[in-house]
């Protein structure tokens, strides 16, 4: 067999100095960092501006090279994958794929956010993002329409004020595969590295995101209900307000709560992310479709994203008349 050569054009300067230190993957909270590129090859940065979306390759070189197969994220409790399946540093030729923004343009490198690599990582390759080209590349885990609707959904569901920060998350059923946000999503602005795919059947994670502490919650309600299509968790501030006084909002003297008697659960409080949380919101699902969490917010399934989403938001304009009726 004929071996190849790589030759590395530069090197990553981060302040991750040992393995551990390293996160599994690039989170927004990470530092910029830079990649020195060496002399030789400082001409092929020509037209990369600030501002821009660029892959970064990296020579993983502390991985194990004789490693074919892994549990996702070192999460156990997932079943073993083929590396060629997951985005593990251990592989045969352990090459790293970064997608980061170009913050600076140096004489000598380039400033980029976020890297997640140990200090002096080498670089190997540099290549533009394409949008329209890697984006729909993600319809190889789910439908490419679908996407593009939870990211809608999160945009409007953040400008209703069902979503603040980081909270919350939003899930999809198709076929056999659940797509749901990632942790620390602003759903206001979701892109296509926000998520995760699940298959709900061999229960696996099918691509290297970084599944929601509820992801358990959402998988368990499916299974559950098979009604359900679609799971919005929300934290709509007044129906909270509602939940910490102990108000039941079905004593609202309205002809529309009629319509809600019989779909809303409350359910006590529950450690979030918790395997209890999972197993009772998905047994409360089986016969009502608007779940009310003590200090959790709530959670709407329906047969569509749009529907949850408009149940979630008329439960939040009931809990804000409530709130004003109560005063």
């Amino acid at each position: 067999m004929k071996d190849y050569s790589l030759v590395p054009i530069g090197e990553v300067l981060s302040p991750f100095k040992k393995r551990e230190e390293v996160p599994k993957q690039g989170d927004k909270s990470l530092p910029p960092v830079k990649i020195k590129i060496y002399s030789r090859y400082l001409q092929g940065l020509s037209r990369l501006s600030r501002g821009q979306k660029v892959y970064i390759f990296t020579w993983l070189h502390l991985a194990s090279r004789e490693v074919l197969e892994v549990h996702p994220g070192g999460d156990r409790q997932l079943a073993l994958h083929g590396v060629f399946a997951s985005r593990s540093p251990a592989r045969p030729n352990p090459i790293g794929l970064h997608l980061v923004d170009i913050k600076e343009v140096l004489q000598d490198g380039l400033v980029v956010h976020p890297l997640e690599a140990i200090d002096k990582t080498p670089i190997i390759d540099i290549k533009p993002y394409l949008p329209e080209v890697d984006e729909k590349g993600f319809s190889i885990f789910f439908d490419f329409k679908k996407v593009k609707e939870v990211i809608k959904i999160g945009q409007l569901g953040w400008e209703k004020g069902l979503f603040s920060g980081y909270n919350g998350n939003i899930s999809v059923l198709d076929t056999s595969k659940v797509l749901i946000t990632n942790s620390k999503t602003f759903k206001g602005n979701l892109t296509f590295k926000d998520f995760s795919v699940f298959d709900l059947r061999e229960n696996r994670l099918l691509n290297q995101g970084n599944p929601s502490s509820e992801s358990k919650m959402h998988l368990f309600l499916y299974k559950k209900q098979p009604k359900a299509r679609a799971i919005l968790h929300t934290h709509p501030p007044y129906l909270n307000l509602l939940l910490l006084k102990g108000y039941d909002l079905l004593e609202l003297p309205f002809f529309e709560m009629d319509l809600f008697k019989n779909k809303i659960a409350y359910l006590p409080p529950l450690k979030p992310g918790s395997l209890d949380l999972a197993r009772v919101v998905a047994r409360a699902g089986e016969k009502y479709s608007i779940i009310c969490l003590q200090k959790h917010g709530l959670v709407v399934w329906a047969e569509n994203l749009q529907e949850a989403l408009a149940v979630s938001e008329e439960i939040e304009s009931l809990a804000k008349l409530f709130w004003e009726y109560k005063r």
